[in-house]
């Protein structure tokens, strides 16, 4: 039996992929501050542990997939946000 089947079967259900407040910052390009920003304003869930923040992961992938236009690559807005252009 796997854990899975033998979690279901007592009816715990599964955590989702968790990253901090601050991981969750560097994978969006953002400070620490801001993503507990956008936590309290309720544009990223997120959770209170001790005193930590954690996001579920694919809540910041998928914020910062609504971060990009289609084709754009995430170094492409870093360099936009820096006003730099590393292609040159």
């Amino acid at each position: 039996m796997s854990t899975a089947e033998f979690d279901a079967r007592l009816g715990v259900e599964s955590l989702p992929d968790l990253v901090s407040g601050p991981e969750a910052a560097q994978m969006l390009g953002l400070s620490r501050q801001r993503v507990l920003q956008m936590v309290q304003e309720g544009k990223l869930p997120g959770t209170l542990v001790g005193r930590s923040i954690v996001i579920p992961r694919a809540a910041v992938h998928a914020h910062r997939g609504l971060q990009q236009a289609p084709g754009e690559q995430i170094t492409d807005l870093v360099d936009e946000a820096t006003n730099t252009d590393r292609r040159a």
